[in-house]
This record gives structure tokens, C-alpha cells and sequence, in this order.
């Protein structure tokens, strides 16, 4: 095997730019080793997308997205002398003001 079969994966995944691409189709045409391990990359992933069930979420799965994300504490509902918070300055001229989370509590 020579550096070029080093290629295979990243030919497989189309990452080669063109000039590369061409040297290791060039490549192929000499190495039988390269063409039968990219035969069975193939044969693995030709039917990839196909080998699992669909399955359908729950109904309510969206609903239940969207309120755990617009039921998030912003930085608006955190006062500064709250005990979970960290409060600081970012900038000394400006004194602009950052609160951090402690922690993050989950209902």
C-alpha cells in the first residue's frame, strides 16, 4: 500500500479537493487493495439510511420542547443578590454588569 491509500476515507466522504481527487482516482486504477475496501465502503453504506424504522415522536414532544425553552431563567429574571448567582463586572471603565449562574437547577 502506498501513502495515497491513506486517502480512501476522505475520498469515500468527498473531503479531497479536486487535484487530490483526480490523483487518487488515478490511484484506483492501479490498487487493487483501494478499490475492493471502497467497493465494501459502498456495499456498507448504500443502504445505511434504510436499515432503521422510521419511527413517529409523541404528539406533544414539540409542545413540551418549546415550553422547557421559553421557561429558561434569562439573565432578565436573575437579580444580582440572589444566592445562586455570581455578579461581576466586565468592564472596569464602563462598569458593565454580567450575572452568572452558580448552577443551572432543572425542575
Amino acid at each position: 500500500m502506498s501513502n495515497h491509500c491513506d486517502h480512501l476515507i476522505d475520498y469515500f466522504n468527498g473531503q479531497l479537493s479536486d487535484e487530490e481527487k483526480r490523483s487518487f482516482e488515478e490511484h484506483l486504477t492501479t490498487c487493487g487493495d483501494c478499490r475492493e475496501e471502497l467497493r465494501e465502503l459502498q456495499e456498507l453504506t448504500d443502504d445505511l439510511g434504510f436499515s432503521a424504522e422510521p419511527i413517529e415522536p409523541p404528539s406533544a414532544l414539540k409542545q413540551q420542547v418549546l415550553e422547557a425553552a421559553f421557561n429558561e431563567r434569562t439573565p432578565n429574571d436573575v437579580k444580582e443578590d440572589d444566592d445562586n448567582v455570581h455578579s461581576f463586572t466586565t468592564d472596569q471603565e464602563s462598569q458593565n454588569s454580567v450575572v452568572v449562574p452558580k448552577k443551572i437547577v432543572r425542575n
